[in-house]
């Protein structure tokens, strides 16, 4: 699964979905990916490295203004009804729904800096 990954980011320049992980590995059901890959490995101590940026697709790590007063760094979903969808990348805390006026995109999670001692 690593290696398919690792191939599909270098060939697109953006990772694949569950979807395209699925397809690509002959599995018959997205919980099997999902039971691969827990969280994003975003670690307390961790430099992120975000581009400013209001552009984004579903699934996109993103820091969000919420309401003007929260930010956060979550994964965002498109949901029906002019709502998104923030999900943690924890997988105890629940998803956090709000509607697209009050959430405003700050940028995009470009990579993870992580310092090894």
């Amino acid at each position: 699964m690593l290696d398919f990954i690792a191939a599909f980011v270098d060939e697109n320049g953006y990772s694949p979905s569950y979807d395209e992980i699925a397809h690509a590995l002959n599995l018959a059901s997205l919980a099997t990916v999902h039971k691969h890959i827990i969280d994003d490995h975003i670690c307390d101590g961790d430099m992120v490295l975000i581009e400013r940026n209001q552009d984004f697709r579903d699934g996109d790590i993103v820091v969000a203004l919420v309401k003007g007063v929260e930010t956060s760094l979550k994964r965002i979903y498109r949901e029906p009804r002019n709502m998104v969808r923030l999900q943690p990348a924890n997988s105890e805390m629940k998803p956090m729904y709000y509607q697209a006026s009050e959430v405003e995109i700050q940028g995009r999670l470009l990579a993870v800096l992580r310092k090894f001692r």
